[in-house]
């Protein structure tokens, strides 16, 4: 069975998100030689309260006669650290996006940056070149340092946090409610909450900074009664217990407090153990794909007239890259993504991932049905069906961020996602 449980999680208690913005179409001159654009960064704050957000703008300046700059720009983010420093190695989250021409010989980038903690934050924002300009970067800590504050109270407020189950089918959701008090003195609090989640384990088994896979950081809205309240729902990415760390980040009237308390914060996610033994078969949309495109595997299992369709869920498990097309296995998966299925006639069942490969080689994939009430658990990871070569380029496309990524189809298509992530509740 597979056990990777999530694409993004990150295996600390916070996390940093890049949110990119809306991404232009990439092109390239005709030119051979190559001349040095300038990079000029700008952060839309130099200090922003924990639970907030800011937005960090690169501008690429090229030249007259060699048009506006094409490609696209990485962001690499630093931190947290205790004071500014340039950032060299990013260590807490990168994106690549695509610019947007300009006028002036101008093209822009944008992401937004969603700290997980309190601290320094840094960026290193490199435009990555294309046919007429040379690659170029931009780490200046007077402009692409960003101060997040916490808040430092007087008073302890209680948090109490709760979940909508205590058991799921796999292939279900959960959501995971927080609930922070406060008095009368200083109000309902303010500021975030941030979920960490742990597992899968065989009991549960209080979660720690140590052990989480996934968080969420969401913005607490204020109700009557001096509390406040926020929630996110989890999806498990495999069968097992599932228990929650949730932590009140504080503001400038209430401190920072944490719940995981496993009578009201752990979840078991059962596992279907069938009768039947389905017929399960894969299929890749292209065997070779130019590296920056993206391919699609579907999965077909395939019941009885007895028990009909089955229903749960596939996991796609994709391995590589390797110099030849090789059997994906559960030791060498580097990415994994688990889609509800969709009935379909004939006792049938389908779903679907998209796989971004995130270097040029040979990637497979290893799919598995994870079964139901009427069904067992079958893989499949047939070379002839489920390899693809991803031939080399001169550059990479706009959103690939050097990881291979498999994503679900999106609800209401043939799947659902049910990897491990948190998402918070709007």
């Amino acid at each position: 069975m597979l056990h990777r449980h999530s694409l993004h999680g990150a295996a600390v208690l916070f996390s940093v998100v890049l949110v990119v913005g809306v991404t232009a179409g990439v092109g390239w001159a005709k030119t051979t030689h190559k001349v040095k654009p300038a990079v000029t960064s700008a952060l839309s704050s130099s200090s922003i309260p924990l639970g907030s957000t800011a937005t960090d703008t690169a501008t690429v300046a090229g030249k007259a006669g060699r048009g506006s700059p094409t490609g696209s720009v990485t962001f690499g983010v630093c931190g947290p650290t205790a004071t500014a420093k340039p950032c060299t190695s990013p260590n807490a989250g990168s994106a690549i996006v695509g610019l947007s021409t300009g006028t002036h010989h101008r093209s822009t980038a944008i992401v937004t940056l969603v700290p997980g903690a309190p601290g320094w934050y840094c960026f290193l924002d490199q435009y990555n070149g294309d046919a007429n300009y040379k690659t170029a970067s931009d780490n200046d800590t007077a402009t692409e340092c960003l101060d997040v504050t916490n808040g430092t109270g007087t008073y302890t407020p209680t948090l109490k946090s709760s979940l909508s189950s205590s058991s799921i089918p796999f292939g279900d959701t959960a959501v995971d409610t927080a609930v922070v008090t406060g008095n009368s003195t200083a109000g309902s609090p303010t500021g975030s909450v941030t979920f960490g989640v742990c597992g899968p384990t065989a009991a549960a088994t209080p979660c720690t900074s140590a052990n989480v896979v996934a968080t969420a950081t969401v913005v607490l809205t204020s109700e009557s009664g001096d509390r406040s309240t926020t929630a996110v729902t989890v999806n498990p990415g495999s069968p097992g217990w599932f228990c929650f760390l949730d932590q009140y980040n504080g503001d400038a009237h209430y401190k920072v407090v944490t719940d995981n308390d496993t009578a009201t914060e752990c979840i078991d996610v059962t596992n279907g153990t069938g009768t039947y033994t389905p017929t399960l078969t894969s299929s890749l949309s292209s065997s070779s794909i130019r590296y920056g495109a993206t391919d699609v595997d579907t999965a077909t299992v395939t019941g009885n007239s007895t028990a009909g369709s089955p229903t749960g869920s596939v996991t796609f498990g994709v391995c590589g890259p390797t110099a030849a097309a090789t059997p994906c296995t559960s030791a060498n998966v580097v990415a994994t993504a688990t889609a509800g299925l969709s009935p379909e006639s004939g006792d049938r069942a389908v779903t679907d991932v998209t796989v971004n490969p995130g270097t040029p080689g040979w990637f497979c994939l290893l799919d598995q049905y994870n079964g139901d009430a009427n069904y067992k658990v079958v893989t499949d990871n047939d070379t002839t069906t489920e390899c693809f070569d991803a031939t080399n380029t001169a550059s990479a496309a706009p959103g690939s961020d050097g990881a291979t990524s498999v994503t679900p189809a999106p609800a209401g298509a043939r799947g659902r996602s049910t990897s491990t992530t948190l998402t918070p509740l709007t």
